[in-house]
């Protein structure tokens, strides 16, 4: 006659196993349940996922910086367009014309860094989806630095360049283009200290 198990679960005279109880304990209909601590793991799980999810926060910052990147652009139009009516009017002659220029090209290279830190920041924290170029393509934030450092770069050798055109020269020219050197050489070992070679 075969044993039967106490209410603590023991083993039948055959070795099939009867039914569980503490720790491993299975339902009736078979299905195991969850072992002693995983409430407190499944907290720490849901805890997990909803500070992931408040990566989102980051479209704040990405939607205002390209609004101000849009509205930058859309300003430096309307100046520029205003410029070019008064150039056809007679209000201005092409010197002025050119370092006027100059200065637009710089004020649409910081649209551009913005838009970038804007898309940088919506491709690292919200989607890697977004159809992008390969060159313009953020895999982390190294990404962003190293775009965000070129661009400013060049905005900053315009602004020389600017600055010539203007008729700045002497010690003052000297001084301003020994500053920007500088930075820039700065920016350089920094990007060469922080951001990983490209393969």
């Amino acid at each position: 006659m075969a044993a039967s198990g106490d209410a603590r679960g023991t083993t039948s005279e055959g070795g099939a196993e009867a039914t569980p109880t503490g720790r491993d304990a299975v339902q009736r209909d078979g299905t195991q349940l969850l072992p002693e601590g995983s409430k407190r793991q499944r907290g720490v799980l849901r805890f997990a996922n909803a500070v992931s999810w408040m990566r989102l926060v980051t479209v704040v910052p990405a939607t205002a910086l390209l609004l101000m990147s849009v509205s930058f652009s859309l300003v430096t139009v309307a100046d520029l367009l205003r410029t070019l009516a008064g150039l056809l009017a007679g209000h201005s002659d092409l010197v002025n014309l050119s370092v006027e220029f100059v200065e637009y090209t710089d004020f649409f290279l910081l649209s551009t860094v913005l838009y970038m830190t804007s898309l940088g920041l919506f491709s690292l924290f919200v989607t890697d989806r977004t159809p992008l170029p390969p060159w313009l393509s953020f895999h982390d934030f190294d990404d962003i630095k190293e775009r965000i450092a070129r661009v400013v770069v060049v905005m900053l050798v315009v602004f020389f360049f600017g600055e010539v055109l203007r008729g700045k020269a002497g010690e003052s020219l000297l001084v301003l283009g020994v500053s920007i050197s500088l930075v820039i050489v700065a920016m350089s070992v920094f990007l060469r200290c922080t951001v990983p070679p490209r393969r």
